[in-house]
């Protein structure tokens, strides 16, 4: 494999031409950002590098929390501390919104520079850019997405393992292996998720690549030497008790966990990349080439050795993250499949119909599927396409079956969504409206059209629900609330947001706190033992599906504790439990009630003090 290098592209299906509005398709990427990237606030991850911040800044009381108890990741991450101190300066809400503005434009001016490399002429690179925001990102097993719309440091070190690639591809290795170093200094996970691709890229299938290798074999071998936390893991592996707690439940660690929903997600951007390799652009095949190598490298040794080994260390790097490239490259090679005139006919049409119901999908946040069907069918058409009459027949048979599929698309969003579910229809009008502006010619309707979308999509952009904004807003708590809870350890149904961020001070249980079981086997025994100890109580926090993370309720389907003999047997069971708060009352238990701020109408929360009954 050759070095890449950015050269004009030769696609014959109509590079645009100038009586495309530039305007609008600048205005149409905005929309399209702000329609699949909205303003979640403390959503997903944001929430647990927001505690790790704080944390930095100086909570100590955080420490005793089962998140960091026994031991946390940040202590690889700069990113927490300059969160912490950020926070310190400008207030919580304020501080956040910022960061999340700054990591928005920074990863989008980085897919713009790797856009404009593989799209030299005209404006066909915001096109890809365009398509790689409404395409599915999700990789993985879907928990994780590239360009993700809340606060972490992921987006960061996904824009410095871009200008990485980018940079190789035009020639600078130097600049490249700078923004590689930082891209680690971010994120480590996201750094070495790019690290196979850029060697790749950089030094082709030749003895240099093996002599890569080695090097890094070398400083691993030195980290294990002076005892290097997590280097020194390589030589570990889960004993039984904790292994048998990372696989009860489903774990970013374990590839074999997942069955085949990664495929699902990825069969469009794979199929994209095999027809890349095909591609008479000879850097769109060769970055084809280069992510498929690096994949299937980065995915051997995560399965090898994390699912069949047991490998602390590589359980932990989780080395399939390089998916995040085939998802993202996958994505943006897909404008040059559709304007090859080596895709034509059913073949075309399938690839069209593939991508309009995958950025469906994405768009109403269901997995993949019928996108991916077409994408195979598409693969097939490819493949077997010829001029005889046997070939025509088949062709004839796929399209068929493409058809079948997208009929099958709209039948399941008529089932599944209510006619009158008007925010599943906005936020399709969107996606329709910003087609309008790419596809159509002149000024007047694409710009019209992309403003249009802009506006709606500004007008959604805010997707907080009421617990989350309370939790990132600096509205107080009720003062007796506060008083009552101060230095006791609670349970709070719900309340992970409120305690961490409103009181500062530590949770005895929450889902979300497993993040760290992978990493650390005394936080996955007590997660497990304070999970399954408040299994009566069938709060929220626990997981109400079999493939969860979580232990279960005991009573699937009964929200909240049965009865107050339930919640007292729960408060002798753990000594070290002071407070239990829930959602709602429960009959028979006398119960301190508070009404916090949030939503219109207030929220009750309902408080048993254990120490006091026990001590009774």
């Amino acid at each position: 494999m050759s070095p890449p290098s950015a050269g004009p592209s030769r696609m014959s299906r109509g590079a645009f031409g100038t009586d495309h509005s530039k305007a609008a398709w600048v205005l149409a990427a905005l929309a399209a950002y702000l329609l699949t990237r909205p303003y979640m606030g403390l959503y997903h991850d944001s929430l647990l590098y927001a505690v790790q911040a704080l944390r930095h800044g100086g909570t100590t009381a955080l420490n005793d929390d089962l998140f960091f108890k026994y031991g946390n990741q940040s202590k690889f991450v700069l990113f927490p501390a300059f969160q912490g101190w950020l926070i310190d300066v400008l207030g919580f809400g304020l501080a956040q919104k910022l960061l999340f503005v700054i990591s928005g434009v920074f990863w989008t001016s980085c897919l713009c520079l790797l856009a404009r490399t593989m799209y030299p002429l005209k404006q066909q690179w915001i096109v890809a850019v365009i398509l790689a925001l409404l395409l599915f990102a999700g990789y993985g097993n879907a928990a994780l997405s590239y360009g993700e719309g809340f606060v972490t440091p992921r987006p960061f070190a996904e824009g410095f393992a871009i200008l990485a690639l980018t940079a190789v591809m035009r020639g600078n290795w130097l600049l490249g292996f700078c923004a590689l170093l930082v891209s680690f200094i971010c994120h480590p996970l996201v750094g070495l998720s790019v690290l196979a691709l850029w060697c790749v890229l950089l030094l082709g299938l030749t003895p240099a690549l093996l002599l890569a290798v080695i090097v890094g074999c070398v400083v691993l071998g030195v980290g294990v030497y002076l005892q290097i936390a997590p280097a020194i893991w390589i030589l570990e592996t889960h004993d039984p008790v904790w292994a048998e707690l990372l696989h009860k439940y489903e774990s970013l660690g374990f590839m074999g966990q997942w069955g085949w929903v990664w495929l699902k997600l990825h069969a469009l951007a794979l199929v994209g990349l095999l027809l890349g390799l095909r591609s008479g652009d000879h850097l769109i095949a060769t970055l084809s080439k280069a992510v498929l190598i690096a994949a299937v490298f980065s995915v051997g040794v995560s399965f090898i050795g994390a699912d069949l080994l047991g490998n602390r260390l590589i359980a932990s790097l989780q080395p399939w993250r390089a998916l995040i490239w085939v998802a993202l490259i996958g994505n943006l090679v897909m404008l040059q499949l559709l304007l090859s005139s080596k895709n034509s006919g059913v073949t075309f049409f399938l690839l069209v119909a593939a991508v309009i119901v995958n950025v469906t999908e994405h768009v109403i946040n269901i997995t993949p599927v019928f996108s991916s069907a077409l994408a195979v069918l598409a693969l097939i058409a490819r493949l077997t396409s010829g001029s005889g009459r046997l070939a025509r027949w088949f062709a004839a048979l796929l399209g068929v079956a493409g058809t079948v599929v997208v009929l099958g698309v709209i039948s399941m969003i008529a089932l599944r969504f209510d006619p009158a579910a008007p925010k599943i229809l906005v936020r399709l009008a969107v996606a329709g409206l910003v087609a309008v502006a790419v596809l159509v010619r002149g000024v007047a309707v694409p710009v019209g059209a992309a403003l249009v979308a802009c506006v709606i999509a500004v007008a959604d952009f805010d997707r907080r629900p009421d617990n989350l904004r309370f939790a990132e807003e600096n509205v107080p708590l009720p003062v007796d609330l506060v008083d009552a809870l101060k230095n006791r350890v609670v349970y709070w149904e719900n309340g992970l947001e409120i305690l961490w961020l409103k009181l500062r001070q530590p949770q005895y249980y929450s889902c979300q706190q497993r993040a760290g079981t992978l990493f650390y086997r005394g936080q996955a025994i007590e997660h497990e033992r304070r999970g399954t100890a408040l299994a009566p109580l069938n709060t929220h926090d626990l997981t109400h599906w079999p493939e969860g993370s979580c232990p279960a309720p005991q009573d699937p389907d009964v929200s909240g504790p049965k009865d107050a003999e339930t919640v007292r047997a729960v408060c002798a069971a753990n000594s070290d439990l002071d407070w239990i708060l829930l959602a709602a009352p429960v009959d028979g238990l006398t119960m301190r009630q508070w009404t916090l701020p949030i939503g219109a109408s207030g929220q009750d929360v309902y408080g048993i003090d254990c120490s006091a009954m026990s001590g009774s």
